[in-house]
């Protein structure tokens, strides 16, 4: 019962999509659920395996359930405790839990090393920052060099720390992000930021129309 999508094709033979690969996929489409289901086959099939552990972990977080994301996420990293993305991930369920410090620490130490996820820390190093107001070390850290500050996410995260020396050049900016074509998430957070700080001004009429 495979379906088309679940074959790729290389010179003419069809080639199985991967478990992993079609997890992936599906969490990439917002099918949270579906990357659960494809979790919870690869653990039936192998009970041990750390990339299962972490795959069930990242859906159940995506759904929510963080009581037992959180198991899941434990045991992943006593299988692979020096993993990059079991870190982002246990960082990005940390901060939902309420516990900034050990999400700030585990950002810190995969965005200074050289991993594929390193940019990714970063970026989330500054929202878990932000969002804990702890603004100070936020300006620091984005101090740091790197990809990391082509990433749209970080013109948002620029913007922010404007803010706090000159808000009316950080409201334009962050109405200017709202303006591009951005993925539409952070142009609604950064436009919403920009009505707040607009309204604050007393700029009420461009706060109402944006």
């Amino acid at each position: 019962g495979a379906r088309p999508r679940d074959f790729g094709y290389i010179q003419g033979m069809p080639v199985r999509e991967t478990p992993m690969a079609k997890f992936e996929r599906l969490l990439e489409a917002g099918d949270n659920e579906g990357a659960l289901a494809v979790a919870n086959d690869l653990l039936r099939q192998s009970p041990g395996s750390f990339l299962g552990r972490l795959a069930r972990g990242r859906a159940l977080l995506r759904l929510r359930n963080y009581i037992d994301a959180d198991t899941e996420v434990n045991h992943a990293l006593q299988l692979s405790p020096r993993d990059d993305l079991a870190r982002v991930v246990r960082a990005a369920l940390d901060t939902r839990l309420g516990k900034t410090d050990e999400a700030v620490a585990n950002l810190r130490l995969v965005a200074r090393g050289k991993s594929v996820h390193a940019q990714e820390a970063q970026i989330d190093l500054l929202q878990a920052l932000h969002d804990a107001s702890r603004f100070d070390e936020m300006a620091e850290e984005a101090k740091s060099p790197g990809a990391w500050r082509n990433d749209p996410r970080a013109r948002l995260h620029f913007a922010r720390i404007l803010s706090r020396t000159d808000k009316e050049a950080a409201a334009a900016e962050m109405a200017a992000i709202f303006r591009t074509n951005y993925p539409w998430v952070l142009r609604r957070f950064s436009g919403f930021e920009a009505v707040g700080i607009l309204d604050k001004l007393g700029r009420y009429r461009e706060a109402f129309d944006l």
